[in-house]
Parts: C-alpha cells; structure tokens; sequence
C-alpha cells in the first residue's frame, strides 16, 4: 500500500481521492473480514484518517465557498 503526503493528497483532484479512499477502504474490510490484523491493517487505518480529513476540508471548504458567493451575488 501506497502511503500519500499530504502535498499528495492536497494536489489529488476528487476522483482520485474517492479512489484511494475506496483502495484503503477494501485493504481494512478484506483484514476485519479475515480476522488478521497486521502492519498493513493498522497503516490503512491510519491512512483513511488522513484521507478523510482531506475529503472532509475540501467538502467545508466548498461549503463555505458556495456560501461566500451566494453573499456576494446579494
């Protein structure tokens, strides 16, 4: 598993974000699944919340974005 920067995950475009969050997501099911909790299980672990942080800023600030401009246009 590929372990992203977070200049990596701030220069990834949506789609690919989605992508490495559904990656990182299958490694964790496929280890809860098999019962094995290895360094592999517990690195995506730790990746998905660094994804997910990156989804989550970038969902807030389109949020705010949108609220700005509807400010704006007043």
């Amino acid at each position: 598993m590929r372990k992203f920067t977070k200049d990596d995950l701030a220069y990834m475009n949506d789609d690919a974000l989605q992508g490495a969050y559904r990656v990182v997501n299958d490694i964790i099911r496929n280890a809860r699944k098999n019962k094995k909790r290895g360094k592999t299980a517990v690195e995506a672990e730790e990746e998905i919340c660094y994804i997910v942080r990156e989804i989550e800023w970038r969902s807030e600030r389109k949020k705010a974005h949108r609220e700005y401009l509807s400010q704006k246009n007043r």
